[in-house]
């Protein structure tokens, strides 16, 4: 999770003045420590991405899961990290995942440049990744999209942050104070391995719906916020772009050794697959 440069919310900082006061919310954190607890928020797991470094992604088909765009990029070199070592784990608590799935591809989109952070660039901090098997609806529900959140509304956030990676934890009394450059504002406070943590809506049942993602942490003023991302139309140019294959990465081929009969006797009592078994020559 990286923390902005001031200037990057001087201007929203301008839209704010003047609108009086905003409390501090609540930013206790409840541990969602048991399935009944976790429940609703079964869709929402550890995004695992090699060397111990992990951000928060929801599931949002069957198959998609949505994070954070600089998720998928090395902090320290700026490479993608390799698609191979991208594991998602739904629902996870205390080393046990609802759903377990490796990632197959991945794309982010198409506006975002890594490492900017201007208000309209973490707009775009974006990322779509495609499974390698679908989670089957009964085990875990994918989670909805939401109507945009409106200023002021009530909002909250479940996240695998760095001290409890272990389990998820709702903080579920924060606020939308400002919308500029397609940034959502919030008053959420999120901290390391927050990246991709989806920002959340309740019904009159209490049950969530996806709004935003968390993109970064700040500070406006002496108040702790997060930024996101106002998400219904970069997240279907993301669609659009995973269903052409544009900007897409994708886990590499296996490599394939084709053998005559001159390579087959040169290896002497190796064994091989009989014709029929799926493997060509």
């Amino acid at each position: 999770m990286r923390r902005l440069l001031k200037s990057a919310l001087a201007a929203a900082a301008i839209c704010l003045a003047g609108q009086g006061a905003l409390a501090l919310d609540d930013d206790a954190l409840r541990e969602l420590a048991s399935r009944d607890d976790a429940g609703a928020f079964a869709a929402i797991g550890r995004l695992e991405l090699g060397n111990g470094k992990f951000c928060t992604a929801t599931l949002v088909t069957p198959q998609i899961v949505l994070t954070a765009g600089h998720c998928l990029y090395d902090v320290h070199t700026g490479a993608r990290h390799d698609i191979a070592d991208i594991v998602f784990q739904a629902g996870l608590r205390d080393g046990r995942p609802e759903a377990h799935r490796r990632a197959r591809r991945a794309v982010v989109h198409p506006d975002y440049a890594y490492g900017e952070t201007a208000l309209v660039d973490l707009a775009n901090d974006l990322a779509l990744v495609e499974l390698d098997h679908a989670v089957a609806p009964e085990v875990v529900v994918p989670l909805p999209l939401g109507q945009d959140p409106r200023m002021g509304g009530r909002i909250g956030v479940v996240s695998y942050q760095f001290d409890r990676s272990e389990r998820p934890s709702l903080q579920e009394v924060c606020h939308v104070l400002n919308r500029q450059d397609g940034a959502l504002i919030t008053s959420c406070n999120v901290d390391f391995g927050a990246s991709g943590a989806p920002i959340l809506t309740f019904d009159d049942q209490a049950r969530p719906a996806l709004v935003s993602v968390v993109s970064a942490k700040a500070e406006l003023g002496e108040q702790k916020v997060s930024i996101g991302t106002d998400l219904a139309q970069p997240f279907r140019v993301m669609q659009a772009e995973l269903e052409r294959g544009d900007g897409v990465f994708h886990k590499p081929a296996p490599k394939v050794l084709r053998m005559g009969a001159a390579e087959a006797r040169s290896m002497g009592s190796a064994k091989f697959l009989k014709p029929g078994s799926g493997l060509s020559n």
